[in-house]
């Protein structure tokens, strides 16, 4: 099991700008996640144009071209699919950096958006207790990341 950081090592930090910079990574995750879920969800029809009734009427191409409208939204297809599952494997890993109290605080407050007396109400803890859970885990969260900003 993991442990929280110390405070010393906490102190090095800036928490509040490694906190911005890992909400602008996790919102990335959550637009992409989103984006690449609409693509699945409408199918063939992502792909329809006005000028191509569907995607089996091109004529075969060996390779890609981006510079058509189709082509663009394979690429766009593509590139959501990858960045979400890369993402999304940064983030199982972190996971496994993170004590239980910080997952919850991770889940609930930084990629859930739900405030954070529900991890407080959660564990019976107090704004000032939550603060050192809190801090570890946003510091440990931008160090795994590597955008941690020293003070």
């Amino acid at each position: 099991m993991e442990v929280l950081l110390r405070k010393s090592i906490i102190k090095d930090y800036n928490v509040n700008f490694c906190k911005e910079k890992v909400e602008q990574i996790l919102t990335e995750y959550i637009r992409v996640k989103y984006s690449y879920a609409n693509i699945i969800s409408k199918g063939e029809e992502f792909y329809n144009s006005s000028t191509v009734s569907n995607w089996n009427d091109m004529p075969r191409l060996s390779s890609i071209n981006y510079n058509d409208r189709i082509g663009n939204k394979i690429c766009f297809k593509v590139f959501n699919e990858q960045e979400a599952l890369r993402i999304k494997s940064d983030i199982d890993e972190l996971y496994k950096k993170f004590t239980d109290q910080e997952k919850d605080y991770f889940d609930c407050v930084l990629l859930n958006r739900l405030p954070q007396k529900v991890v407080e109400d959660k564990y019976d803890i107090s704004r000032g207790g939550l603060e050192i859970i809190k801090q570890s885990c946003i510091v440990k969260s931008a160090m795994h990341f590597n955008v941690a900003v020293s003070k």
